[in-house]
């Protein structure tokens, strides 16, 4: 039998380390992308305009995003083109695109995204759309529709999830 001080030092270590995350998968401070942005947030050059193309969705933009309270909706909708550098599967089932912007559009990625993401903007086809939104393949020039978001805690700016994505000539 666990004497009383040991059991009350073992239910307050278990307290603790739920509240911390101890169970968590991952080395603290990491995920799939490796380590977690720790900096400030950097700053938001340009919010694109509000896109009124047909893949637009209503109602909550982060619906079936995995963890959403870490991204910051910029724009609800937005449309961007550029060309695919990079996709990778990530652990959450996400589809990870990296897309170097066209000149157009070039201002909607900052800092993080040049230092961490080679000047890429990430885009993020989640599972509960890739039966309708297929992964291109690098080298495809896209158009990609969805909000257009902070990642927090990478601080790199996406389009996630991105609701519609088409090859473009």
């Amino acid at each position: 039998m666990i004497r009383q001080p040991l059991r009350a030092w073992l239910t307050a270590l278990s307290i603790v380390c739920l509240l911390a995350g101890c169970a968590s998968s991952g080395s603290p401070g990491e995920d799939e992308m490796g380590p977690k942005y720790q900096g400030p947030l950097p700053a938001i050059a340009v919010v694109p305009p509000q896109s009124s193309n047909p893949a637009c969705r209503q109602g909550d933009p982060l619906a079936k995003v995995y963890h959403p309270q870490r991204l910051q909706v910029i724009q609800r909708c937005a449309l961007v083109t550029g060309t695919v550098t990079r996709i990778r599967h990530e652990a959450d089932g996400d589809d990870h695109v990296s897309v170097k912007l066209d000149a157009a559009y070039a201002n909607l990625i900052n800092a993080r995204n040049r230092t961490a993401q080679a000047g890429a903007l990430v885009a993020e086809i989640i599972p509960a759309d890739q039966a309708t939104v297929k992964a291109p393949r690098v080298g495809d020039r896209v158009e990609l529709v969805g909000p257009y978001v902070l990642d927090r805690d990478h601080g790199w700016l996406e389009i996630h999830p991105a609701w519609g994505l088409r090859v473009i000539k």
